[in-house]
């Protein structure tokens, strides 16, 4: 069974969650497929059988971030003298804890919140489980005026218990069969026949249609959709056109993505590698299928030499996500 050598350490390590998660927010790091999103799920069902005045949230980092700017910006129109103190206030007011899987900072936006949101959260005790791919200092780096980020690094150290999970085989792989139905490759003929016959058969007695999804005042128009299927060139959902509020919204509609057309995802493509990152991200979260048609098999699709790390997570969560164990299909 995947993960069972994490599974059958799972008493021991609820016994950690259940010590600690009392008076203090943990931080746990380590490489892609080490076993944190397991640990986090493990805890999470664990801690929902608990009794709490206040709720417990597993959400997307990227979604509750999006979500704050939203409420951050109602609160300035209609008024507040301290717009995030007023948004710090509701959150802290509706949870005891939050979970974030996977925290990353991709936006110049959240980096120049994230410090001061947390501290207020954290002072009106608020609790958090966080997993992520970085160390503390590794978080941003070369990003866009870091100096100003550079207090929620310090912020995680000196107030959250950080955890190593020191794992160096992707458990994600290690079960998984590599020749998956689902990840076609390389761009021919051939396989675009069969993948547009994988999206066809995906549900009965349906003709593809077009649909538009509504996401922020805008409208977003998918050209192939069958019930809760949709087929999506790479360059189209990749484009500049999506934030990840989009995606989120897509997923509200969409349980079954089709992405076609991956090319090599090298130095010319920066742009829409992140937004590719943070689209498996979010399908991942949201348990999504997904059926891949690449010019590259998996393990050679990036082809960029610097900030490995959050590409080795897309490819680890791409090969979790295509295998047969994903959603029993």
């Amino acid at each position: 069974m995947l993960y069972e050598k994490l599974f059958r350490r799972r008493t021991r390590i609820l016994s950690f969650f259940n010590k600690d998660i009392l008076n203090n927010s943990i931080y746990i790091y380590g490489k892609p497929g080490g076993g944190k999103t397991f640990i986090v799920n493990l805890f999470y069902k664990f801690i929902q059988k608990s009794k709490f005045k206040k709720s417990v949230l597993r959400v997307h980092f990227q979604e509750f971030m999006a979500k704050v700017h939203e409420e951050t910006y109602l609160k300035r129109k209609r008024k507040s003298k301290n717009p995030l103190e007023d948004v710090a206030s509701d959150i802290s007011n509706k949870y005891i804890l939050i979970v974030f899987d996977e925290l990353e900072i991709l936006d110049i936006a959240d980096a120049m919140i994230v410090s001061k949101l947390f501290n207020k959260l954290l002072d009106k005790r608020v609790l958090f489980i966080i997993t992520s791919n970085y160390y503390p200092e590794e978080l941003y780096k070369n990003g866009l005026q870091r100096s100003q980020f550079l207090p929620f690094i310090d912020l995680i150290k000196e107030r959250m218990i950080l955890l190593e999970l020191d794992n160096n085989k992707d458990l994600r792989f290690s079960e998984i069969v590599k020749s998956s139905k689902k990840f076609l490759f390389p761009l021919n003929n051939l396989t675009k026949k069969n993948f547009n016959n994988l999206f066809l058969n995906s549900k009965k007695n349906n003709v593809p249609h077009k649909k538009n999804i509504h996401s922020l005042g805008r409208s977003i128009l998918f050209e192939k959709t069958i019930a809760d299927s949709v087929l999506v060139d790479f360059d189209f959902i990749c484009s500049f056109k999506f934030s990840p509020n989009d995606y989120i919204k897509v997923t509200e509609s969409f349980k079954i993505f089709f992405i076609d057309n991956i090319p090599v995802l090298g130095r010319n493509k920066l742009n829409e590698i992140r937004r590719f990152v943070i689209l498996i991200d979010i399908l991942y979260e949201k348990k999504s299928k997904i059926y891949i048609r690449s010019e590259k098999k998996l393990l050679e699709m990036f082809d960029v030499k610097k900030s490995l790390i959050p590409f080795q997570r897309t490819v680890s969560r791409i090969s979790e996500m295509t295998s047969k164990q994903w959603g029993n299909n």
